[in-house]
């Protein structure tokens, strides 16, 4: 699962500096593909009973930001990058499918906003890493074998 998400953000930010005017509306794409896929659990979450999964102090931070803060909560979670499972499994008792979805969906698009919008501005600064290494060299006396 972790190794799917590594592609998919590859694919992502590659699709940002190849087009970096079209950021947002791929982070919208992205989103919206997220969140149909937690549409899916919604609906297994209403329909079954699959709460005793996610018993465990493994979980207890992402249920508590639910349970005390509902709506920010799940649009806070949404927004990190980290599964959405266990916190849908804990939404979908405290508030109907229509606002979890909606709110997943602004997580889920501010977190590839940022993330685009890092690729975009951090881009320019890879050529730094490269003349700092350059000058560390030059300082320590060595000299490149050509």
């Amino acid at each position: 699962m972790y190794l799917y998400n590594v592609q998919l953000s590859i694919l992502f930010i590659s699709g940002t500096l190849a087009r970096p005017e079209r950021r947002f509306r791929a982070a919208f794409a992205n989103a919206l593909g997220a969140t149909c896929g937690i549409a899916s659990l919604v609906y297994i979450g209403k329909s079954s009973d699959i709460f005793p999964l996610f018993d465990g102090k493994d979980w207890e931070t992402t249920r508590n930001l639910v349970e005390d803060y509902v709506h920010l909560g799940v649009i806070l979670i949404a927004g990190l990058p980290i599964i959405l499972h266990p916190m849908v499994f804990f939404a979908v008792s405290l508030m109907d499918p229509g606002s979890l979805i909606l709110c997943v969906l602004i997580g889920r698009f501010i977190k590839y906003c940022i993330v685009a919008q890092l690729a975009f501005t951090g881009s320019k600064y890879v050529k730094l890493f490269g003349s700092s290494a350059e000058k560390a060299v030059e300082q320590q006396g060595l000299k490149k074998k050509e």
